[in-house]
């Protein structure tokens, strides 16, 4: 065969390769609108887009939810704001920041705090920016027992408002509902889950979020643990245990406050 003959049956292979791809997608788009969204259980919200269960901006490129399973204007709505939310949360945007995690559009990652902004103007290069006019250099070459010019904390970004804890709290709770349907698949449409969608649409509810004070720094793991139980009168519980760059986070979809007693100067524990 000529090299003309194979450079063409490579296009013809690819071609009918993407239509195939196309067919499936559009095949999950009709199964998603018969189905209703995992979210919002609506059926009208369209179903072409992929979802991460972990942000993108997180580092996961790897658990994904196929066109289908949520729709796109819970994708590109609600469940946007709350990936966003855990992203720019204080300790988690600084580890973005010194491991050089980009945004999902491929921006440098950047973390705000009180004063400035601490930035990754290129790769291997952070710098602080303050309000006193002046930039500083942060090494970020692990050293023993954390960083030289900067530690792993809860504090120094936003405020911890109930109203931010509660936003944080939904943030998980997305995670651990789509991981359960990668998991169990259909079985999470049951009503049983509903007061987890409500949560995580944004109903009134009490609640708590928890993290640990201080975090590891040199820890690279992306790990959650979701623990769905029955409580004697039959209602579900959905407990959530999240490890984002050595910071562990945990809630839960019904508790105004953790079943486990936390000692106040480790960890942070804020009810809404």
């Amino acid at each position: 065969m000529s090299g003309m003959g194979r450079k063409s049956r490579g296009k013809q292979e690819r071609r009918e390769a993407k239509a195939l791809r196309l067919c499936e997608r559009e095949k999950r788009a009709k199964e998603g609108v018969a189905r209703g969204c995992l979210i919002c259980r609506g059926h009208d919200g369209g179903f072409l887009s992929e979802e991460h269960p972990v942000p993108e901006s997180l580092g996961n490129t790897e658990i994904v939810l196929p066109n289908g399973v949520v729709c796109d204007r819970c994708n590109n709505g609600v469940l946007s704001q709350l990936d966003a939310t855990l992203q720019q949360f204080f300790p988690i945007a600084i580890q973005r920041v010194l491991k050089g995690v980009p945004s999902k559009a491929g921006k440098l990652p950047t973390a705000r705090f009180s004063n400035g902004v601490l930035e990754l103007s290129s790769p291997g290069n952070v710098v602080m920016n303050t309000n006193e006019r002046k930039a500083l250099v942060v090494d970020p070459t692990p050293l023993p027992g954390g960083y030289r010019k900067l530690k792993m904390s809860i504090a120094g970004g936003r405020r911890m408002t109930p109203t931010y804890a509660s936003e944080l709290s939904r943030s998980l709770l997305k995670m651990a509902i789509e991981c359960a349907w990668l998991d169990h698949g259909e079985k999470i449409l049951g009503p049983e889950w509903d007061h987890v969608r409500d949560a995580i649409l944004g109903s009134k509810r009490q609640g708590y979020f928890a993290a640990l004070r201080n975090g590891d720094p040199e820890d690279n793991q992306l790990q959650l643990q979701y623990v769905p139980q029955v409580r004697e009168d039959g209602s579900l519980i959905l407990a959530v245990v999240v490890r984002l760059f050595g910071l562990v986070m945990g809630t839960d979809s019904r508790n105004p406050e953790p079943l486990v007693e936390f000692d106040p100067e480790a960890a942070i524990v804020i009810s809404f």
